[in-house]
Parts: structure tokens; sequence; C-alpha cells
């Protein structure tokens, strides 16, 4: 046989197996971190929508249209921030719907609760906080789109910190104007 013909050795073959699985080892945790990344991102995005969404409904039905933040008292789970739904104020000051309420039960209801952590896995709101950094239950919109809130006194701008498991975060800020961002 000529060295042409034999191939390789096991030697060589072991050899390339663990440069492979090194490469892959490296290659899976960079993919990893991306898609953490990734759904962070879209979770911030998504939160961004829905507070853009209750402020245009509060413009377009002349109301004053909110975002709560809370539990879904139909899950099992302890009362967290990442859930949350958008309602409407039944015409009073600080008048919102209970927290049992639903869509199909309360028409000032305008979406059930929704997880976030349900929606974007590894990902949470760790906190609601206003420029003084005190917490914060919901925020809501006026008819004219600025951000008010009736029933306590706010320092703006409100800033919603999202996390992934990696540590890394997104903040989703609300000016009393109004706009809604990320920062």
């Amino acid at each position: 046989m000529t060295s042409k013909d034999r191939g390789m050795s096991l030697v060589e073959t072991m050899l390339t197996l663990a440069v492979l699985g090194v490469v892959l080892a490296v290659s899976s945790v960079s993919i990893v971190s991306a898609v953490q990344t990734s759904r962070l991102k879209r979770a911030a995005g998504w939160m961004v929508s829905e507070i853009r969404h209750a402020r245009s409904l509060a413009v377009s039905q002349r109301a004053t249209i909110g975002v709560h933040w809370g539990a879904d008292p139909s899950e099992s789970t302890p009362p967290g921030a990442n859930y949350f739904r958008v309602e409407k104020n039944t015409g009073t000051t600080c008048s919102w719907p209970d927290v049992g309420d639903t869509v199909a039960s309360n028409p000032n209801v305008i979406t059930d609760w929704s997880d976030l952590s349900d929606e974007y896995p590894g990902v949470s709101i760790v906190s609601i906080v206003g420029a003084d950094s005190s917490a914060i239950g919901g925020m809501a919109f006026n008819s004219r789109g600025g951000s008010v809130n009736p029933c306590t006194g706010v320092a703006y701008p409100i800033s919603i910190t999202i996390t992934n498991t990696t540590g890394a975060s997104q903040v989703v800020q609300v000016r009393s104007a109004g706009t809604v961002g990320r920062l």
C-alpha cells in the first residue's frame, strides 16, 4: 500500500474529533447566549408595544387606559410583576377593574393577564419604578396620550427593567408626555 491509500490513523481521527468537540462546545455557548439575548430584546419590544397600544386606545377612545402589573388570580403561582394587563378606568379616579375580572366578565378589561415569562422563557421583569426609585404598580394614559397616574404621584420617567437568566437587561421607559421606548 502506498501512503496515498492508507487513510487516517486512529490518533489522527481522535485528534480531529477532539478539536471538533471543542469547536462545538464553544459555539453552543455562543448560540445559547444569542438566543437569550434575542428573547430579552423581543420581550422588551413586546412590552413597548403593549404600552403603546394602551396609549393609542386612550387617545382613540378618549378615555383613561392603564397598564397594570400584578398577578393573574387564576394562576397558582405567587403574585409577581411578570403579569400585566391593559385596563380602562371605569370613570372615576382610581376605579380600575378588580384583579379577578376578565375580558369576558368586565368590558373595562381590555386584555386578560399576560405573563412575560410564559411568552419569553428565561425573561422576567425585575423592577417597575419612577425616577425617585419608588415601586409602581401601574401607569395610565389620558385622552391626549399623556402618561398620568391618577392614583398616586409618580416621578417620571417610569422605568421597567427586564432581565434574562444571564443577567443582561433591557429598560423600557415611559415619559410624562406618553412617549415609550427602550434605553
